[in-house]
């Protein structure tokens, strides 16, 4: 991937994020072992436009963003904790629990499969209205990972809301594919986003759960992130990492994915080799 400022021709605007702490996101090196190997080719989380219609894409551009609260971390990742009211946690819970559910699939070959060893949970498409609180955080911290990343537009894809229930988990793997048969707006993905909608916590009214880290592998040492209710998480598409099992409760998350534009155009005229 061209570096983003050369490429769109951003124009700098302050942002409380390092942009030292972004650029090293961006540059996570692929090195992999033989198993990481086959994790990345097998297992990509893919588009459901297909088969679940959602809220539209937007453009996220940094200038038009209020700026975001300084993150927590920065090792290849960024946390923003109370992006997202507890209230309009429990709000968008108790929509995920109304809306339809479909299994969790993965994307392999440009094909979604469903795999529960890999995969284990239901994705939810919630209306504009019932989503707008989850989208409109990660639409901001999106603009200040964007930013502080070097890049000036990009498309939001998403939210999708997930839920996992006891043995609910999501096996390590990347979210950004270099399969040509993959979808464009999946071999685009330069900046992940999720959004932790309940934690261990029963005393805000929302249900809790134990188990269901997600784990980073920056340099393939296992970091646990520190998330809690309203916590979003932004890290590069190409960093390995997974949702540990869910042991007791129900988890609830929101994902999102930040992608290049020009990236996806030209992408979407490439033929698989």
């Amino acid at each position: 991937m061209t570096n983003g400022r050369a490429r769109f021709g951003i124009q700098a605007t302050p942002c409380p994020v390092a942009p030292v702490e972004y650029r090293t996101l961006m540059r996570f090196p692929l090195r992999m072992c033989h198993i990481c190997r086959r994790i990345s080719h097998r297992a990509y989380t893919g588009s459901i436009r297909r088969r679940l219609r959602r809220p539209g894409m937007m453009v996220v551009t940094p200038s038009i963003v209020e700026p975001c609260p300084p993150p927590v971390l920065s090792n290849g990742y960024a946390i923003w904790h109370g992006a997202v009211p507890r209230a309009a946690c429990n709000a968008t819970l108790q929509a995920i629990e109304g809306a339809g559910a479909v299994d969790g699939r993965v994307l392999r070959r440009g094909q979604e499969q469903h795999d529960a060893a890999m995969r284990a949970c239901t994705e939810h498409c919630l209306s504009p209205a019932d989503a707008a609180a989850v989208t409109q955080a990660m639409r901001a911290v999106g603009a200040a990972a964007l930013t502080a990343a070097g890049g000036a537009r990009a498309r939001l894809d998403g939210p999708l809301f997930c839920r996992y229930r006891q043995g609910g988990h999501f096996r390590a793997h990347r979210d950004r594919s270099h399969d040509p048969f993959d979808a464009a707006t999946v071999r685009a993905r330069r900046i992940s986003l999720v959004c932790l909608l309940n934690d261990g916590d029963d005393t805000h009214g929302a249900p809790c759960f134990d188990g269901g880290a997600l784990v980073l592998y920056p340099e393939f040492l296992p970091v646990n992130a520190p998330l809690r209710a309203g916590s979003i998480i932004a890290f590069s598409s190409d960093l390995l990492h997974e949702v540990r099992p869910v042991r007791l409760g129900t988890r609830y998350s929101a994902v999102a994915w930040l992608y290049d534009v020009l990236t996806r155009e030209e992408s979407h005229h490439a033929e698989p080799a």
